[in-house]
């Protein structure tokens, strides 16, 4: 199905886009995994790995990170 693939096949056309759709759901989280060390690595390095970096941060530098304790504020019993 994959090596030689009928265009209409409906199976073959649900297999590639199932693919397409898992590969890119991947890779951006994969990209939100690890956006903070490529901010970091773009603001520390030099050359051309910066330019690299700097164009996977997308333009923005910062690497705002939730702070330990904000995440279950909420759900603390009010006084």
């Amino acid at each position: 199905m994959y090596l030689t693939p009928h265009s209409s096949s409906a199976m073959a056309m649900f297999g590639f886009v199932y693919l397409w759709y898992l590969m890119v759901v991947l890779l951006l989280e994969i990209w939100l995994e690890y956006r903070a060390d490529i901010v970091r690595m773009a603001q520390t390095t030099g050359g051309w790995k910066r330019l690299v970096y700097k164009a996977l941060t997308l333009g923005s530098m910062n690497s705002v990170r939730p702070r330990a304790g904000s995440t279950t504020k909420w759900a603390s019993p009010s006084p």
